[in-house]
């Protein structure tokens, strides 16, 4: 929501570590792209996307583009796993225990614990068997200096850019930047010249790939000297090894804080919180200086809020913020309920507010009261729609009879939005629960190669890729040639170029907040909804605002060709969904339904259109696989097209392209529900994908 008040950015951390506490076995498909591998779960129709999996035993990494990872990998909390690069019918798999890399030792923990996930390596301390690793993680003798033998063990294409600096001897050179380092040689998890996809029944093809052995690795716990020498299997890789700072801002400690009695620490008053910081950082915890308990008990804190507390490594921090007993409540247990839940609302409502640039008192209950997932993820989307790249926020959320989580933030925008959150507090009142949840959600920054934009008057001959930059109601969108040769049933001449937006413009593009005079004399803020919020009054595209809308903004494509864009054909029915362009058009069916005559130099596409570049459908901002994940927001679930559904008297169905269930189908042209939100229950969450053509010399 573009809205004409102040937003604030700050900064944040988010922790994002990787959870294997509840493995779970599966079968899936392997499926090769290129030199890389992706993986399909059994059931499943999307590839595994920024996720840990195990199948056949063994811990996989896949990264944002779906692809399995290899090498040294870092994740978000600064530690680093070493997964197997290797064609030897487990390549990507994590290794564990102790491992000789490029003539260094390194030791991957084989048990998951509190301080050292499954996988994570050993630096800058002493491993449970008893040896020291220094800060890159490399064994060391006993006067710390890193063990090195000239060819031992795994040999990767970085061999000798790991160096000791004789004036510290502690190690420099090639530091991750956080993402993950694959090999470029050949090998899979099986044994496919090609592309294509094999199954579990073929994982005997995984055991006979280019199977490699040899006579060294560091060692065991159960047997290993000091000299590093023991016998077994070693795994082998083609990236560098690790390299750590000592500085401490790149190492993460995990903390708790518990909020109990100041005598005994037997009594927990509030629900505890935890997470990972920064090594050196600050802490800094809000909390309720007096509590009552169950039984009318009054504690008071004998810390003032908010709890500050320095954060440093390298084992867990736990912290304690002590009360004790003053006295009994004055009040019904049910009233102080309700004047703790009433404080949670006025914390999230005064969030809210700062972030809005409107007065506490103008944010609606509606704003942060949830009572199921769907609400929650609608509340979260909604508040991080608004987040430009590199922005950050804090807003609550109250769950009534449910308890907040995150997770539809990552199903809307993948690596894009990273969040973290604690549960404040919990008040039972009457029949109900309520838990607050505080979410820090921030955009982040989207790496993507340049390339060149194009004017009108640079060239006269126009290829597929090709783009060029416009302009409508005052932002600039970018649009990609995906036709050079391009007609219709009127003109056959195939002399024009047509151009694809690369974005979905959100159905809320327009919208505002508007500080006025109220009905009842006051002044607040009023939402008004933006020219596109939804189709229009019926399903004629001859008469609906978002024609007005496109026509309005023709000026701004002045070379652009008058084309035909009235609707012949009806149809009905819809695609299957999860196709994307592997579509079957023959689940539409069109039927006539008379002649329109208008024509536009800026319009959307008809399902005629849609069938005919069904490869473009759900393809974004240049990428050669579908990404329509990457337009996701509470506003922008799908796109229209121009067509009418067949053989409907209420003449309020249009068909879209659907980007959550990749398919075309046809929805109302007025938003249906009402949540109860005021820009929800006025906005849809269709919006628009305009196209342009031009003439070919």
């Amino acid at each position: 929501m573009r809205r004409k008040v102040c937003k604030t950015a700050a900064a944040c951390f988010c922790m994002a570590g990787i959870t294997l506490c509840q493995p779970f076995m599966s079968h899936g498909a392997w499926q090769l792209r290129g030199s890389k591998w992706q993986y399909k779960p059994e059931g499943s129709s999307e590839m595994l996307r920024s996720v840990w999996h195990q199948t056949d035993h063994e811990w996989y990494r896949f990264d944002s583009s779906g692809f399995m990872a290899e090498g040294w990998y870092l994740d978000t909390d600064g530690r680093w796993y070493f997964l197997n690069p290797i064609s030897d019918g487990t390549k990507g798999r994590m290794m564990t225990g102790w491992q000789w890399i490029d003539g260094y030792c390194y030791y991957l923990n084989p048990k998951s614990s509190r301080s050292h996930p499954l996988g994570a390596m050993y630096a800058g301390e002493r491993t449970p068997d008893g040896y020291q690793v220094d800060e890159s993680g490399a064994w060391t003798d006993e006067n710390g200096i890193p063990v090195f033998i000239s060819g031992k063990g795994i040999i990767t294409k970085a061999q000798g850019n790991r160096k000791i600096s004789e004036s510290t001897g502690k190690t420099s050179g090639n530091s991750g930047s956080g993402s993950v380092r694959r090999s470029s040689g050949k090998g899979s998890p099986t044994d496919m010249n090609g592309s294509g996809t094999t199954t579990a029944g073929n994982e005997e093809n995984r055991k006979n790939d280019n199977k490699i052995q040899s006579d060294e690795s560091c060692g065991d716990t159960e047997n290993t000297n000091h000299t590093g020498e023991s016998a077994g299997t070693p795994s082998n890789t083609e990236t560098s090894p690790p390299v750590q700072t000592t500085d401490k801002s790149s190492e993460k400690v995990s903390w708790q804080v518990h909020f109990t009695d100041a005598s005994a620490h037997q009594l927990h008053l509030a629900p505890s919180r935890s997470g990972n910081a920064e090594d050196g950082s600050s802490l800094t915890i809000y909390f309720q200086t007096q509590i009552t308990d169950a039984q009318g008990h009054i504690w008071k804190s004998l810390q003032q809020s908010p709890y500050i507390a320095a954060v440093t490594g390298p084992e867990s921090r736990i912290f304690y913020v002590e009360y004790i007993r003053t006295g009994e409540t004055d009040t019904e247990p049910e009233q102080e309920e309700q004047e703790i839940l009433n404080s949670y609302m006025e914390l999230a409502r005064e969030e809210e507010a700062h972030f809005l640039g409107v007065k506490p008192e103008e944010v609606p209950d509606s704003r942060f009261i949830v009572s199921h997932k769907t609400g929650c993820d609608r509340r979260l989307q909604s508040a991080a729609s608004r987040l430009e790249t590199g922005e950050s926020r804090t807003c609550y959320v109250i769950g009534r009879n449910y308890v907040p989580e995150g997770t539809g933030i990552k199903e809307y925008y993948g690596d894009e939005m990273e969040y973290s959150h604690s549960t404040e507090g919990i008040v039972v009142l009457e029949d109900d629960t309520y838990t607050v949840v505080r979410f820090r959600i921030s955009r982040n920054s989207q790496e993507t190669a340049e390339e060149h934009v194009w004017t009108g008057s640079e060239k006269r001959r126009w290829n597929i890729g090709d783009v060029q930059e416009r302009t409508l109601d005052g932002v600039a969108y970018r649009f990609r040639c995906i036709d050079q040769n391009y007609g219709d049933e009127t003109d056959r001449s195939r002399q024009k170029a047509l151009f694809l937006c690369d974005t979905v413009i959100g159905a809320d593009t327009g919208s505002e907040y508007v500080y006025e005079k109220m009905e009842d004399g006051t002044y607040g803020y009023r939402f008004y909804p933006g020219p596109v919020v939804s189709f229009g009054d019926t399903d004629s595209y001859k008469y609906s605002a978002v024609r007005r809308w496109l026509n309005a903004s023709e000026e701004e494509f002045g070379e652009s060709l008058k084309i035909p864009t009235g609707v012949t054909y009806g149809y009905e029915g819809s695609t299957e969904p999860e196709m994307g362009e592997k579509l079957q058009s023959g689940s539409l069916k069109s039927h006539y339904i008379g002649s329109q005559n208008m024509s536009d130099g800026l319009f959307i596409l008809s399902v005629d259109e849609a069938l005919k570049y069904r490869q473009w459908l759900w393809k974004f901002q240049g990428s050669e696989e579908e990404n329509p994940e990457s337009q996701y927001s509470t506003f922008c679930k799908s796109y229209w097209l121009r067509t009418p559904e067949w053989n409907r008297e209420e003449r309020n169905h249009v068909y879209v392209v659907d980007l959550v269930l990749k398919n075309i189908h046809p929805r109302t042209v007025m938003e249906e529900e009402n949540s109860g939100d005021v820009e929800l229950g006025s906005t849809a969450s269709t919006g628009l994908r305009p196209a342009f053509a031009v003439q070919q010399y």
